[in-house]
């Protein structure tokens, strides 16, 4: 096969298979937020012409923290792992070029409806302010209650946990 032939099998593939759980969730399209994707966005990109790419950013002492608890990485570790990580986003941001957005996760969580007034027609959505309610709406279309990570799905946004990691660092 060659590289073109290549490419076109794997889109199908991967566009079958989330556009089928798309529309059984009776959604219109489809999205992946995988952070270990970084590494292949360009990729992602060539394969899936028409996408488009949202980098969220993140305080580095926060991933710290949290990569330390989780999975028990030393600081200078996991600093040396958020450098590459969004050295990595960066490059493949040039690359997609207004295929790709940015934003910082805490501006996402302390101002998410301005945040996602701006993002939404990046990625050719409107903005909805059901966005702002996604627990009640997440429960009312029956999700689990608890998501990858632990993460609570019937939990409303709360710009707390941001900083939170700055308490758990500094109090042991």
């Amino acid at each position: 096969w060659d590289e073109q032939e290549l490419d076109d099998r794997l889109r199908e593939f991967y566009s079958g298979m989330f556009e089928r759980h798309a529309l059984s969730q009776g959604k219109a399209r489809w999205g992946d937020k995988t952070p270990f994707h970084t590494a292949h966005m360009t990729e992602m990109g060539q394969i899936f012409p028409d996408s488009v790419f949202v980098g969220i950013i993140r305080h580095p002492g926060a991933v710290a923290a949290s990569l330390h608890k989780h999975f028990h990485y030393a600081f200078d570790e996991a600093i040396a792992y958020w450098c590459d990580v969004n050295r990595q986003m960066l490059a493949a941001a040039a690359d997609l070029g207004d295929r790709f957005t940015l934003c910082r996760y805490e501006d996402l969580v302390h101002d998410s409806e301005g945040v996602l007034r701006e993002l939404m027609p990046a990625v050719g959505e409107a903005f909805d302010p059901a966005l702002l309610r996604h627990h009640e709406v997440q429960k009312a279309q029956g999700a689990p209650k608890l998501t990858d990570g632990s993460t609570s799905s019937r939990d409303a946004i709360d710009a707390r946990r941001a900083e939170k990691w700055a308490d758990e660092v500094t109090a042991g």
